[in-house]
C-alpha cells in the first residue's frame, strides 16, 4: 500500500516538473505572417501573440491575440491631367484559443475566437470634379482556424494556416459576410 502511494506520488511530481519546466521553456510566442484573403484589399500582414496556458505531454493550449493589416491604394491617371485615386484600408483584430499537438517537428493545430474588423474607403478625384467619399464599417466576427507548424530551429516556428470568418454583415453590399485567409508565418518561442 505504501508502495503504491510512494509510487503515484512520484508519478505525479514527475509530470508536474515535466509540465512546468516545458512550460516555462516556451510559455509566449510572437507571430508574424503574410496573409492573402477572398477580399478586397487581398494581401496583408498579421501580428501574434501567444501565451502557453496548458502544456501537458503532446498537448499544448495557448490564447492567442491577434492583429491584421491590409492596404491598396489605386491612382488612375488620363490625358487631360484627369487623376482618380482610391485607397481602401481594413483591419482586424481577436482573440481565439489555440489547441496543438506535437508530433515531433510538426505540429498540426486547430482553434477559434471571436474578433472586429474595420473597413474604410477614400476616393479622390481630380479638382474639377466632385466626387470625393470616405467609407467605413465596422463589423464583429467569429473565427476557426487550423494549420500546421514547424520546429526545425528550436524556438522558431514558420507556419501555415487556414482562416475562416463570419461576420455580422456588413452594410455596404460589395462586402462579403465570409473571409476566408492563408496565412504563411513564422513564430519566435521565449
Amino acid at each position: 500500500m505504501i508502495r503504491k502511494v510512494f509510487i503515484t506520488l512520484a508519478f505525479s511530481l514527475g509530470m508536474l516538473l515535466a509540465v512546468q519546466s516545458t512550460a516555462s521553456a516556451q510559455s509566449w510566442g510572437l507571430g508574424v505572417s503574410y496573409e492573402n484573403r477572398n477580399e478586397e484589399p487581398t494581401n496583408g500582414f498579421g501580428v501574434q501573440l501567444e501565451p502557453s496556458l496548458i502544456n501537458i505531454a503532446l498537448l499544448d493550449l495557448r490564447l492567442r491575440g491577434h492583429f491584421s493589416y491590409f492596404n491598396e491604394s489605386n491612382v488612375v491617371t488620363t490625358e487631360g491631367d484627369f487623376e482618380y485615386s482610391t485607397d481602401v484600408d481594413s483591419y482586424d483584430f481577436g482573440l481565439g484559443a489555440i489547441g496543438a499537438v506535437s508530433l515531433g517537428a510538426i505540429s498540426p493545430y486547430v482553434g477559434a475566437g471571436l474578433g472586429s474588423e474595420s473597413w474604410s474607403a477614400t476616393s479622390e478625384e481630380a479638382e474639377d470634379f466632385e466626387g470625393e467619399f470616405d467609407q467605413e464599417e465596422s463589423s464583429l466576427y467569429y473565427y476557426a482556424v487550423g494549420g500546421i507548424s514547424l520546429t526545425l530551429i528550436p524556438r522558431l516556428e514558420p507556419y501555415a494556416e487556414f482562416r475562416y470568418s463570419g461576420f455580422s454583415e456588413f452594410e455596404q453590399e460589395d462586402i462579403s459576410s465570409a473571409d476566408r485567409r492563408l496565412h504563411v508565418g513564422v513564430t519566435l518561442r521565449f
